[in-house]
Formats: structure tokens, sequence, C-alpha cells
């Protein structure tokens, strides 16, 4: 998940700024984008033709998306903070307010229970 994401970046920030401070770490957000992942999901044909205009309206191609993702890895490291999470070449403020909101040391738990999870610890 996205939050899942930005957490794991945040915390191999941290972690690596004390080892590597020449590596930087982003969490990208390439929005709501258009794409055949949900080529097999059933839906009645007059729901698709209700909801199509609208999501036509709302998402973002696979090229917008993409944007996001280049832009993280082209952009000059010193334009960038490092952990940070990125949403159309800028730090996503919602999102890092609402990181902010969470227990400072929820990075790490998630960092710690990955590893347990993998056989690392």
């Amino acid at each position: 998940s996205k939050l899942m994401n930005a957490l794991t970046a945040r915390q191999l920030a941290a972690t690596l700024g004390k080892t590597a401070p020449h590596i930087s770490t982003y969490a990208v957000c390439p929005g709501f984008c258009r794409t055949s992942l949900g080529r097999h999901v059933s839906f009645p044909l007059y729901k698709k033709i209700m909801f199509a205009p609208i999501m036509l309206m709302i998402q973002r191609t696979c090229v917008q998306g993409s944007q996001n993702i280049i832009h993280a890895t082209l952009e000059a490291k010193e334009t960038m903070q490092s952990g940070s999470m990125y949403r159309d070449g800028e730090v996503a403020n919602d999102e890092t307010d609402f990181l902010d909101s969470l227990d400072e040391d929820l990075p790490k738990k998630l960092w710690d229970l990955s590893e347990k999870l993998l056989g690392k610890k």
C-alpha cells in the first residue's frame, strides 16, 4: 500500500543516512492511473457505461503516472528530500502530514516486522 511504501522509504532513508548518505530513497505516488489491472473483473454492462465517462475524466494515463517515477529518478538529489513521498513532482504534503501524525517509531516497527517475516532477524 501507499502507506507502507512511504513508511519503508522513510525508514530506509534513516538507516542509509547513517551508513550510506550518498543514497537517497523516495516513495512515489503515480496517482489513479488507467491500466488493465481490472480486465478480469466482471461488471454489468450498464455499470461500465455509467462509470466510464467519470473514470475517463479523473484517471491519469499510464504515461502521466509514470512521469512521477521518472521525476524522482532524474531530478537532482539536492532538490529532493530523502525519505519523502512525491506526487506531481513535489512532496505530497497531505501524505507527509499524515505520516508525521503517526507514531514516530512506526517506520522502524514496520521495518523490524518485515525483517522478521523475511527471516532476516
